[in-house]
């Protein structure tokens, strides 16, 4: 249960990073516009859509542990990459991948504590996995003001 609220706070910083970034100076950094960055983000939002039934599937074919585990590995890779980003292609690739990847991260969870938990206990256990979320969305402005500090 820990480490699937810390993968859901995990997705949730890196799923609204981009507007911590629009507070700096990417849309310099890329020689893009914020509307071409709102592309990117909605970019990211078809893709988890289009990828979530897919992935699902992969879900029940590679078993919930391989398929997380690789999910999470992937979209931090792409997430990591980013730093590498230079124009607008390369955004919008990686704004693409991190949706694919992150798509049906949540059912896969909600998948793994429906075969650990009774009916009875887990509404409570999806309201502690939904935390990350929140704790995510609360700190994430505090996190990104100390890098953004970081700069030069």
């Amino acid at each position: 249960m820990p480490l699937l609220c810390l993968g859901f706070f995990a997705l949730q910083l890196d799923r609204s990073n981009i507007s911590n970034a629009m507070t700096s100076t990417i849309t310099k950094d890329l020689g893009i516009t914020s509307d071409e960055v709102n592309s990117g983000n909605q970019l990211q939002i078809a893709a988890l859509i289009a990828f979530e039934i897919p992935s699902n599937i992969m879900l029940q074919r590679f078993g919930p542990p391989i398929w997380i585990t690789f999910q999470s590995l992937a979209w931090g890779l792409v997430a990591l990459f980013q730093a590498f980003v230079k124009n607008k292609k390369s955004f919008y690739a990686t704004r693409f991948l991190l949706g694919m990847f992150e798509a049906g991260y949540m059912p896969g969870c909600q998948f793994i504590m429906a075969s650990f938990y009774k009916r009875d206990e887990l509404a409570m256990r999806t309201a502690i996995f939904y935390f990350g979320n929140y704790l995510a969305t609360g700190t994430g402005s505090l996190i990104a003001a100390g890098v953004l500090r970081l700069a030069g």
